[in-house]
């Protein structure tokens, strides 16, 4: 803090230095904020290969059902199905997973940004209250340079009010500001990682079958009308053991693999 000499004695603030806190803090705000929207955006094509992958599970089922004329068939293609509606209702609960991770991150998401479009306003008040006090504290200084004592009290008390005025803005400005700020900042911590863990996690379950995977099943099933039935049930074996080998075979539906 620095004083003047004289009579009259006024505290001057420095407000680059109050200043650079806030800005330190509302440059982490705006990198969570990116965060925030790239999370979005992830979550987004999240939605896009789940209703994919499910629309590739009914066209393979529809396939599987059309296909299984053959009466030996029969009973290899309904395991297939079986495994197939297995791993549908699985998505199903997944997809129910993620559409409640999704409302209750949208709300918190609004919320935060919310905080962030208030604060900002808070530090544009900051910065005119920086810039004033930084004014008041220039008419103060011409005023002593040169010679405080051929000005009337009257003025020399308004100034010593105005600088006086804009040091308590800036410092009560500040001091919110940052309090406001830290909260913002606990609360991103708070939510973001969790939910990016559970996505992450939710991910990786998702892609164990991937379009490859599909793109292997209904080649089979399109060439299955031109294969006799001992062909058709050995490969269809082999498929299932190739599904097991996925861990998608006889998986727990109430509690799939990476799904927290």
């Amino acid at each position: 803090m620095d004083s003047t000499d004289g009579p009259h004695k006024v505290k001057v603030s420095n407000g680059a230095r109050s200043k650079e806190a806030v800005d330190k803090l509302v440059g982490e705000i705006e990198k969570s904020e990116a965060e925030a929207r790239v999370l979005l955006r992830d979550l987004k094509k999240f939605f896009e290969v789940q209703d994919n992958i499910r629309k590739s599970e009914i066209k393979l089922v529809s396939g599987l059902r059309k296909n299984s004329t053959v009466s030996g068939a029969k009973s290899a293609s309904a395991g297939l199905v079986t495994v197939i509606h297995r791993w549908s209702d699985f998505l199903q609960d997944l997809k129910s997973l993620v559409g409640k991770l999704d409302s209750a991150s949208s709300d918190s998401l609004k919320e935060y940004l919310g905080l962030i479009s208030t604060y900002r306003a808070g530090v544009k008040r900051l910065d005119n209250a920086v810039q004033d006090q930084a004014r008041a504290s220039a008419r103060w200084k011409k005023v002593e340079k040169e010679g405080k004592y051929s000005v009337t009290t009257a003025k020399l008390a308004e100034l010593t009010r105005e600088l006086t005025e804009a040091e308590i803005a800036v410092d009560s400005l500040t001091a919110g500001l940052e309090r406001k700020l830290q909260c913002v900042l606990d609360k991103s911590n708070e939510f973001f990682p969790p939910l990016m863990t559970t996505i992450a996690a939710n991910q990786r379950e998702l892609y164990q079958v991937s379009y490859k995977e599909y793109d292997c099943l209904s080649r089979v099933i399109n060439q299955q009308s031109s294969i006799s039935e001992r062909e058709l049930e050995e490969r269809t074996r082999n498929l299932l053991m190739e599904l097991d080998a996925l861990s998608i075979v006889d998986k727990p539906k109430d509690a799939p693999s990476g799904v927290p």
